[in-house]
């Protein structure tokens, strides 16, 4: 049976919207750089992903969020395009030394594996800036400044801290951005469905598979459930149960997206060319 925190979405949208503000901010029209949203590492995640652009210069008093959905293409006077495209923006924050936009990378933008055109328009002003992309992952947990992974007792949904550490045998979920589209598909800037839910499968045909593992420590554990947080924006869960044999301490957690396309052979048998890719490592505090 699924832990599915369907009724927790407003909680987890409070843990996430701390996390997304970071520190606020002040100005200037000059592009710092892009992060990922998920733990400010540099560069423009994957597509669907939620990112943070810096800046200075944006004539900004107070932090303004988005208060409906879909996503607003412009807040606070601020509009940005990636890739060729809108993006939906979350949050417009000020701050003593930068400011601070949170936006989703459109499903839909365009740009090669090097950099992203970045277009920024306030105030009747405009800068195009390019920005690296981040090496590819197949995800990006959402973990605090010290790369903890926010993660939740599957039990109650409190938060899993070193005060309060996961347990061998027991459920926990984590949170993601940027991994593929779900099925079904969600356009940018809207929020998951809650029915039917927008999942993220793993299957195997002759012809191709693609496949997703939880590693702790190296260890490869199936995912219980991998899909978009229903109501949200950009953000996927994954429930997994620790193994009842894992080590105490703090633990290495990333995913493993492993995908195979048949020439000759079969991927169904385990055939074919497999090819495999880990997210960023984040920890886990385990007792």
């Amino acid at each position: 049976m699924l832990n599915w925190p369907c009724e927790d979405s407003v909680r987890v949208l409070a843990i996430l919207t701390v996390l997304l503000l970071g520190q606020p901010a002040k100005a200037q029209i000059a592009v710092l750089g892009v992060t990922t949203s998920a733990n400010f590492d540099n560069g423009v995640p994957a597509r669907g992903a939620l990112a943070s652009l810096f800046v200075r210069g944006l004539d900004i008093a107070k932090v303004v969020e988005a208060t409906t959905k879909p996503l607003p293409i412009e807040l606070a006077g601020v509009r940005l395009t990636v890739g060729g495209v809108a993006a939906p923006i979350l949050a417009v924050i000020p701050g003593s030394s930068y400011q601070q936009v949170n936006f989703q990378v459109p499903v839909d933008a365009r740009f090669g594996s090097l950099d992203v055109e970045v277009i920024l328009e306030a105030g009747g002003r405009l800068l195009t800036t390019y920005q690296a992309t981040r090496p590819w992952s197949p995800g990006e947990f959402f973990a605090d400044q010290n790369y903890y992974a926010i993660l939740q007792h599957a039990a109650d949904y409190s938060l899993v801290t070193r005060d309060a550490p996961a347990h061998a045998g027991e459920t926990v979920v984590a949170y993601l951005t940027g991994l593929p589209m779900p099925d079904p598909p969600v356009p940018s800037g809207f929020a998951a469905p809650f029915d039917p839910l927008a999942v993220l499968p793993s299957y195997r045909r002759a012809d191709s598979a693609e496949e997703y593992s939880v590693l702790l420590d190296g260890q490869a554990v199936a995912p219980l459930f991998i899909g978009l947080v229903p109501g949200l924006v950009g953000v996927f869960q994954i429930n997994f149960a620790i193994p009842a044999q894992q080590a105490g301490g703090d633990r290495r957690l990333a995913l493993l997206r492993s995908s195979c396309r048949a020439l000759s052979g079969s991927c169904a048998n385990g055939g074919g060319s497999w090819v495999r890719y880990n997210s960023t490592a984040v920890l886990v505090p385990i007792r």
